[in-house]
């Protein structure tokens, strides 16, 4: 039988193992705007704060090919059904050759909450009625605000071309393909450039993970879990 993962480092009192060089050059992020969220991390602003979407399915069983508009169509209700659910918590991370920002939160409705980790450094981060607060979560700054760049957007899955649609046991998966759309930024305020496809997660009814695949050889997970549960997202305080 197939179990989802629900281990989290963060739950745990760890911290996300975070490393790397944001210069490496064989990272498809868009540089000028991911070094800009950097620097707000390192003085201590907050980086993109980040979010992202759950439970981590292994694929075991058989795999069943389905109608590709059957999975438009079933990928259109889960992100509708997560609309209406309006909190779910969330983890993920961006990667090259090694994890370059790590992140775990909660997103109700349009208020986001993480601990996000990058460059050595971990910071609190909230985005709150249109802006977004920040500081290292030892409390050694004060919290530090910007304009708020959007919300958690899980309806620009929407926006990708399908090219396939299986079910495997209990979840089944919908590959998708972009082109113009910054998928990336939608899920994790991190902003990208270039093609991205997207191997996406349903379970229940609701998207449980999206892995997506960038150039240059660049990835990003996030998950998805407790949908409708009763979460808050902390004020902040002076």
């Amino acid at each position: 039988m197939c179990h989802p993962r629900t281990h989290s480092a963060l739950a745990n009192g760890r911290e996300p193992v975070v490393s790397g060089d944001p210069h490496d050059p064989t990272i498809a992020i868009d540089r000028q705007a991911f070094i800009r969220g950097c620097r707000l991390l390192i003085r201590p602003a907050l980086a993109a704060s980040l979010v992202p979407l759950a439970l981590l399915t292994s694929a075991c069983g058989a795999v069943r090919p389905a109608p590709l508009e059957d999975g438009a169509a079933v990928l259109r209700r889960a992100v509708d059904n997560a609309r209406s659910a309006a909190s779910v918590r969330v983890r993920g991370d961006i990667r090259a050759t090694h994890s370059i920002v790590g992140w775990e939160g909660i997103v109700v409705g349009t208020d986001e909450q993480y601990r996000v980790a990058a460059m050595g450094m971990v910071i609190d981060a909230r985005r709150i009625d249109g802006l977004v607060w920040g500081r290292p979560v030892d409390r050694s700054q004060p919290w530090v605000s910007v304009p708020s760049d959007g919300s958690f957007d899980l309806g620009v899955l929407l926006r990708g071309h399908v090219d396939s649609f299986t079910t495997v046991d209990d979840a089944q998966r919908i590959e998708l393909r972009f082109a113009g759309v910054d998928v990336l930024h939608a899920l994790s305020h991190v902003p990208s450039t270039g093609p991205t496809t997207a191997t996406v997660t349903i379970q229940s009814g609701f998207v449980t993970e999206v892995d997506l695949r960038l150039p240059s050889e660049v990835s990003a997970r996030v998950e998805l879990w407790d949908y409708g549960a009763p979460l808050t997202v902390e004020p902040v305080d002076a």
